[in-house]
């Protein structure tokens, strides 16, 4: 993934802000600080337990944010997240071995427009299946985005 951010970088493609969906412990972010040095950085991630390592990440590196929520087309809403035993594997929809619970929703306009980010944007998701959701709620977003970055699968993994 540091190649292809790489790659972005010295195309000089412009972004003002990363929005990292489904941030898991923000390695992934700390990955696209180095490459897009004066980019804002926002994790969105609907882990609670995640949360400790999401803050020492704010602490350790200049613009970076984050929110605990699932990113979704609704703005202030809930949504069931299914969660794994190792917590990576956790899903909207889908069947896991784990606990199911609520959780609240962002959509991508909404917090783009709140916390008054500058675009462009890089938009990277790793949502399990739950990818259509959300860009319903970045259709403004989308507009002024320079990238997607998509992690997909090639087999189903949840409705």
């Amino acid at each position: 993934m540091s190649a292809a951010l790489a790659r972005l970088a010295s195309r000089q493609i412009e972004v003002g802000t990363v929005v990292d969906i489904g941030a898991s412990n923000g390695a992934w972010s700390r990955v696209a600080a180095q490459h897009f040095p004066e980019a804002r950085l926002v994790a969105i991630e609907a882990l609670e337990e995640r949360r400790a390592e999401l803050d020492a990440l704010r602490q350790d590196l200049p613009g970076f944010d984050f929110l605990i929520a699932a990113a979704s087309e609704h703005h202030g809403g809930s949504v069931d997240l299914n969660v794994a035993d190792d917590l990576d594997g956790s899903t909207v929809g889908g069947q896991t071995a784990g606990d199911t619970r609520s959780v609240p929703t962002v959509s991508i306009d909404a917090m783009v427009a709140e916390q008054n980010l500058p675009g462009p944007y890089l938009l990277k998701f790793d949502t399990h299946g739950f990818e259509v959701p959300i860009l319903d709620g970045a259709r403004e977003t989308l507009q002024a985005t320079s990238a997607l970055i998509v992690e997909v699968y090639n087999f189903p993994i949840t409705d």
